[in-house]
This record gives structure tokens, sequence and C-alpha cells, in this order.
């Protein structure tokens, strides 16, 4: 896509097709959803942190997220991975959506395992996997039914999901790939 403009516009009207038909199929509802959850994060992003810092969440978030995901990915892509070309920067794509999103629920997580199944192994699985066991464990539905909720909305426990996700977020910038170092046969 670096060497062809025409393969990017093509790429960019795929997108903005389903784009436009799925939200033309969903109807005005989708569009009335996607506006409302515009800056309302779900509970357990770690976006969420900043509410007791800001009082509430800024109108910012939205273009802050797509940012902060630009620069994870960019820094994904820098680990070059084996196996299919598409691979690496699909991997690198998706991490940094799921890691970034303000609206997050543990099977976005859906996204990422099958591509990191596909990747040659690597110590970023184990952070992977641990980022979704995170997430899932803290939405399990009867979690807040048997504790009640306000057992789970108060004090510090509503920020340990997000501080966890948070810090397995970082730890995946900073775990790298290894690197294979092959030595010519003498």
């Amino acid at each position: 896509l670096r060497r062809s403009p025409r393969a990017l516009v093509a790429l960019g009207a795929g997108v903005a097709t389903v784009l436009a038909t799925s939200y033309a199929t969903a109807g005005g509802a989708g569009i009335v959803a996607l506006a409302r959850r515009g800056r309302s994060p779900s509970w357990n992003t770690p976006w969420q942190l900043l509410v007791p810092v800001l009082g509430r969440l800024p109108s910012w978030l939205p273009l802050a997220a797509f940012l902060l995901a630009a620069v994870v990915t960019a820094r994904l892509l820098r680990d070059r991975t084996r196996g299919p070309v598409w691979l690496g920067p699909a991997l690198a794509v998706c991490t940094a959506w799921v890691v970034t999103t303000p609206i997050y629920y543990p099977w976005y997580e859906a996204l990422v395992l099958p591509l990191v199944a596909l990747a040659p192994a690597s110590r970023l699985d184990w952070v992977q996997l641990t980022r979704a066991l995170v997430a899932t464990v803290g939405c399990l539905p009867g979690l807040a039914v048997r504790f009640g909720g306000t057992w789970l909305r108060s004090g510090p426990l509503p920020y340990v999901v997000p501080g966890a996700l948070l810090m397995l977020g970082v730890l995946l910038l900073f775990v790298r790939r290894p690197r294979r170092r092959f030595r010519v046969p003498a």
C-alpha cells in the first residue's frame, strides 16, 4: 500500500462502503447509539481511570484514543513477525485498537486471539491472553449479582480491572518479540 496510492484509495473506498452499508442496514438507531456512546467509555477500559482525575471524560477522548492507537500500531509494527506478509500489520492494528479503544469488552479480544494463534510463539502471547483473562473475569455476569452492584462500585475495586488492563497494555509495548538469529552453516 505504501507504493501504490491507487491501492490505498481502493482500500479507503472499500472501508467506506462497508461502513456506509452497515450503518444503512442498522438504520438511524445505529448512528444514534454511536453518537450517544462516543464520550462515555466502558467501565472496564483504562480510559475510565481519567474520571477521578478530570471529573468527567473530555470531549477529545475519541481523538486521543485514535492518536494513541496510531502510536501503538507504529510501535508494534517495528517488531517483524514471521509468516504471511499481512500478519504483522493485522496483528499490530488489531492489538492497538483493542488496547486503546474507549469502548471495550472482553469479547473484543476475539479480534486479536486468532492472529496471535497464527503468529510464531512469543512472550506477547501470554500478555495478550492475560489481558483477555483479566477482562473476562471482570465482566463475569454473576459477579455483580452475587456480590451486589454497590460492592463492585465502591472503593478501589472499580479501578482494579482498568488498572490491570492499563499495566498489561503498557507491558505489550515493552515486551519485544525475540529475534531469531540464523547461523550460516559452515
